[in-house]
Protein backbone atom coordinates (compact mmCIF):
# COMPACT_ATOMS: atom_id res chain seq x y z
CA UNK A 1 0.00 0.00 0.00
CA UNK A 2 3.09 2.67 0.89
CA UNK A 3 4.06 4.05 -2.09
CA UNK A 4 7.72 6.14 -3.19
CA UNK A 5 7.19 9.75 -2.65
CA UNK A 6 5.90 11.54 -5.23
CA UNK A 7 6.42 14.77 -7.26
CA UNK A 8 5.32 17.55 -4.86
CA UNK A 9 2.03 19.05 -5.73
CA UNK A 10 2.11 23.15 -5.89
CA UNK A 11 0.21 25.05 -3.23
CA UNK A 12 -3.65 25.43 -5.26
CA UNK A 13 -6.81 26.72 -3.86
CA UNK A 14 -8.43 23.19 -2.40
CA UNK A 15 -12.15 24.85 -3.14
CA UNK A 16 -13.60 23.12 -6.61
CA UNK A 17 -15.47 25.77 -9.17
CA UNK A 18 -19.08 24.73 -8.41
CA UNK A 19 -18.30 24.78 -4.40
CA UNK A 20 -17.15 27.98 -5.21
CA UNK A 21 -20.07 29.40 -7.07
CA UNK A 22 -22.55 27.58 -5.10
CA UNK A 23 -21.37 28.81 -1.65
CA UNK A 24 -20.81 31.90 0.20
CA UNK A 25 -19.13 33.01 3.53
CA UNK A 26 -16.84 30.18 3.05
CA UNK A 27 -14.36 30.25 6.32
CA UNK A 28 -11.63 27.71 6.95
CA UNK A 29 -13.38 25.89 10.63
CA UNK A 30 -9.30 24.14 11.41
CA UNK A 31 -8.18 25.97 14.90
CA UNK A 32 -4.83 27.19 14.85
CA UNK A 33 -3.59 24.46 16.91
CA UNK A 34 -4.26 22.22 14.09
CA UNK A 35 -1.29 22.23 11.50
CA UNK A 36 -2.36 22.00 8.31
CA UNK A 37 0.65 19.92 6.61
CA UNK A 38 -0.63 17.24 8.95
CA UNK A 39 -4.54 17.09 7.79
CA UNK A 40 -5.36 14.96 5.17
CA UNK A 41 -8.46 17.00 4.29
CA UNK A 42 -9.52 20.35 4.84
CA UNK A 43 -13.09 21.33 6.60
CA UNK A 44 -14.65 24.46 5.58
CA UNK A 45 -17.92 26.21 6.68
CA UNK A 46 -20.39 27.81 4.09
CA UNK A 47 -24.27 28.76 3.71
CA UNK A 48 -25.80 27.18 0.30
CA UNK A 49 -26.88 29.54 -1.54
CA UNK A 50 -29.58 27.16 -3.52
CA UNK A 51 -30.57 25.70 0.07
CA UNK A 52 -29.51 28.59 2.62
CA UNK A 53 -28.73 26.25 4.61
CA UNK A 54 -25.12 26.29 6.84
CA UNK A 55 -23.09 23.22 4.97
CA UNK A 56 -19.59 21.87 6.31
CA UNK A 57 -17.18 21.26 2.90
CA UNK A 58 -14.43 18.98 2.82
CA UNK A 59 -11.77 19.44 0.52
CA UNK A 60 -8.24 17.10 -0.20
CA UNK A 61 -5.21 18.74 1.32
CA UNK A 62 -2.70 19.03 -1.65
CA UNK A 63 -0.87 20.82 0.84
CA UNK A 64 -0.21 17.98 3.33
CA UNK A 65 2.81 15.50 4.01
CA UNK A 66 1.07 13.09 3.32
CA UNK A 67 -0.21 13.93 -0.16
CA UNK A 68 3.84 15.29 -1.31
CA UNK A 69 4.24 12.01 -0.10
CA UNK A 70 2.06 10.22 -2.06
CA UNK A 71 -1.08 11.71 -4.13
CA UNK A 72 -2.26 8.93 -5.09
CA UNK A 73 -2.77 7.14 -1.57
CA UNK A 74 -3.86 10.32 -0.24
CA UNK A 75 -6.59 10.46 -2.72
CA UNK A 76 -7.75 6.56 -2.06
CA UNK A 77 -7.65 7.16 1.53
CA UNK A 78 -9.75 10.43 0.96
CA UNK A 79 -12.47 8.86 -0.72
CA UNK A 80 -12.27 5.40 1.03
CA UNK A 81 -13.15 7.82 4.54
CA UNK A 82 -16.45 9.36 2.30
CA UNK A 83 -17.61 5.95 1.15
CA UNK A 84 -17.25 5.14 4.89
CA UNK A 85 -19.21 7.91 6.08
CA UNK A 86 -22.29 7.28 3.68
CA UNK A 87 -22.43 3.61 4.41
CA UNK A 88 -22.90 5.06 8.03
CA UNK A 89 -25.36 8.10 7.63
CA UNK A 90 -25.89 8.14 3.75
CA UNK A 91 -28.08 11.70 4.62
CA UNK A 92 -24.69 13.33 5.83
CA UNK A 93 -23.31 13.88 2.37
CA UNK A 94 -24.90 16.20 -0.15
CA UNK A 95 -23.88 13.62 -3.36
CA UNK A 96 -24.55 16.38 -5.62
CA UNK A 97 -22.06 18.74 -4.40
CA UNK A 98 -19.27 15.95 -5.44
CA UNK A 99 -17.28 17.55 -7.77
CA UNK A 100 -13.43 15.89 -9.09
CA UNK A 101 -11.76 18.96 -10.91
CA UNK A 102 -7.78 19.27 -11.79
CA UNK A 103 -7.22 17.05 -9.11
CA UNK A 104 -8.86 18.90 -6.66
CA UNK A 105 -12.01 17.15 -4.74
CA UNK A 106 -14.02 18.90 -2.75
CA UNK A 107 -18.06 17.64 -1.41
CA UNK A 108 -20.80 18.99 1.17
CA UNK A 109 -22.18 17.86 4.29
CA UNK A 110 -24.44 18.03 6.68
CA UNK A 111 -22.97 19.97 10.15
CA UNK A 112 -23.56 16.79 11.87
CA UNK A 113 -20.30 15.36 13.16
CA UNK A 114 -18.81 16.74 16.63
CA UNK A 115 -15.70 15.50 18.03
CA UNK A 116 -16.64 12.72 20.93
CA UNK A 117 -17.52 14.19 24.52
CA UNK A 118 -16.19 13.16 27.44
CA UNK A 119 -15.72 9.50 28.83
CA UNK A 120 -18.59 9.47 30.96
CA UNK A 121 -20.79 10.53 28.30
CA UNK A 122 -20.09 7.87 25.71
CA UNK A 123 -22.20 4.65 24.49
CA UNK A 124 -18.96 3.15 25.17
CA UNK A 125 -19.93 -0.63 23.62
CA UNK A 126 -21.34 1.41 20.39
CA UNK A 127 -17.74 3.05 20.06
CA UNK A 128 -15.82 0.28 20.54
CA UNK A 129 -17.51 -1.98 18.08
CA UNK A 130 -17.88 1.31 15.69
CA UNK A 131 -14.25 2.00 15.75
CA UNK A 132 -12.81 -1.38 15.65
CA UNK A 133 -14.52 -1.58 12.05
CA UNK A 134 -12.69 1.32 10.87
CA UNK A 135 -9.55 -0.30 12.78
CA UNK A 136 -9.80 -3.87 11.29
CA UNK A 137 -9.88 -2.07 7.89
CA UNK A 138 -6.87 0.62 8.75
CA UNK A 139 -5.11 -2.01 9.81
CA UNK A 140 -5.85 -4.58 7.25
CA UNK A 141 -3.46 -2.66 4.58
CA UNK A 142 -0.41 -4.00 3.17
CA UNK A 143 2.76 -2.47 5.46
CA UNK A 144 0.44 -0.80 8.08
CA UNK A 145 1.26 -1.82 11.35
CA UNK A 146 0.93 1.19 13.23
CA UNK A 147 -1.96 4.11 13.68
CA UNK A 148 -2.53 7.26 15.04
CA UNK A 149 -5.34 6.55 17.58
CA UNK A 150 -6.29 9.48 19.98
CA UNK A 151 -9.35 11.12 21.19
CA UNK A 152 -8.61 14.17 18.68
CA UNK A 153 -9.35 11.76 15.93
CA UNK A 154 -12.85 10.26 17.45
CA UNK A 155 -15.64 11.66 15.97
CA UNK A 156 -19.76 10.86 16.20
CA UNK A 157 -22.57 11.54 14.58
CA UNK A 158 -25.97 11.68 16.25
CA UNK A 159 -29.40 10.44 15.37
CA UNK A 160 -31.76 12.54 13.90
CA UNK A 161 -35.78 11.89 12.75
CA UNK A 162 -34.68 12.54 9.45
CA UNK A 163 -32.59 9.08 9.58
CA UNK A 164 -35.05 6.98 10.86
CA UNK A 165 -38.87 5.66 10.66
CA UNK A 166 -42.07 5.02 12.57
CA UNK A 167 -41.65 4.63 16.29
CA UNK A 168 -38.17 4.84 16.14
CA UNK A 169 -38.12 8.62 15.91
CA UNK A 170 -39.57 8.72 19.37
CA UNK A 171 -36.83 7.39 20.83
CA UNK A 172 -33.89 8.53 18.51
CA UNK A 173 -32.54 9.92 21.88
CA UNK A 174 -31.88 6.45 23.41
CA UNK A 175 -30.31 5.81 20.33
CA UNK A 176 -26.18 5.35 20.72
CA UNK A 177 -24.40 8.24 18.05
CA UNK A 178 -22.26 6.52 15.13
CA UNK A 179 -18.85 6.97 16.39
CA UNK A 180 -15.86 6.64 13.54
CA UNK A 181 -12.14 7.84 13.29
CA UNK A 182 -11.95 10.94 11.13
CA UNK A 183 -8.62 12.00 9.06
CA UNK A 184 -8.01 8.35 7.79
CA UNK A 185 -4.71 9.69 5.98
CA UNK A 186 -3.86 11.54 9.39
CA UNK A 187 -4.50 8.26 10.94
CA UNK A 188 -2.03 6.10 9.02
CA UNK A 189 0.44 8.72 7.96
CA UNK A 190 1.44 10.39 11.05
CA UNK A 191 3.19 7.01 12.53
CA UNK A 192 4.93 6.23 9.47
CA UNK A 193 5.93 9.79 9.03
CA UNK A 194 6.95 10.13 12.82
CA UNK A 195 9.17 7.03 11.94
CA UNK A 196 11.02 8.36 9.26
CA UNK A 197 12.06 11.45 10.96
CA UNK A 198 13.09 9.34 13.85
CA UNK A 199 15.50 6.93 11.55
CA UNK A 200 16.70 10.43 9.55
CA UNK A 201 17.72 11.80 13.04
CA UNK A 202 19.15 9.04 13.93
CA UNK A 203 21.27 8.35 11.10
CA UNK A 204 22.11 12.22 11.23
CA UNK A 205 23.43 11.76 14.92
CA UNK A 206 25.74 8.62 13.81
CA UNK A 207 26.93 10.64 10.91
CA UNK A 208 28.09 13.18 13.26
CA UNK A 209 29.74 10.47 15.49
CA UNK A 210 31.77 9.76 12.35
CA UNK A 211 32.82 12.88 11.45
Amino acid sequence: MLQKASQPTPNINPLTPNISLGYANVTLMSSKEEDEKNMGYLVYQGRSKAKDEIHHIRALNHGSDFAKKSINLAITLFLQETLRMCSLYPHCIILDTLEFHEKKICYAMKPLTSPVPELAKLDVSSLLKDLLTDLNYLTSKGGIDQLCISKSRIYQIQHTNSSLHGDHQLHNHRLPPFYFMQDWNKVIWTPILEGEAAAEKKMQQKERKIN
